[in-house]
């Protein structure tokens, strides 16, 4: 018959598509970390970034959770004036400090094993 389906063992399926993560970490992470990347996008665009420009909560429309509880246990939030707060980030290193911290680093990586080469030749001779 022209309008059946073929049999099962002439039908082609094409191979169901495979996510390319199949784990439900990005799931997860939007779960734990999104209520407090909320919290920082909201003090950042209200300006609430030192202690002269610290924000109450309700103008920042914030209710305090678990989120806001722990970035003030762990120093992201600060608060300034009483009841007011604002978001705490350390300075990073200049483009020029970060480039002599990793020459440093690499010129060690370099030296230390060649020091050591160097001071076990010269004992078994």
């Amino acid at each position: 018959m022209p309008g059946a389906p073929p049999p099962p063992c002439l039908r082609f399926d094409p191979p169901r598509r495979i996510p390319s993560d199949p784990t439900p970490m990005p799931y997860v992470a939007r779960w734990l970390f999104g209520p407090r990347n909320r919290a920082i996008a909201t003090l950042r665009s209200q300006g609430a970034l030192s202690p002269a420009t610290a924000k109450s909560l309700d103008e920042l429309h914030i209710t305090p959770d678990q989120a806001w509880t722990h970035l003030i246990i762990h120093g992201r939030v600060r608060e300034g004036p009483t009841g007011r707060f604002y978001l705490f980030e350390p300075p990073r290193a200049s483009p020029r400090e970060r480039a002599l911290k990793m020459i440093v680093f690499y010129v060690l990586i370099i030296l230390i094993p060649l020091a050591l080469v160097l001071l076990t030749d010269s004992g078994h001779r």
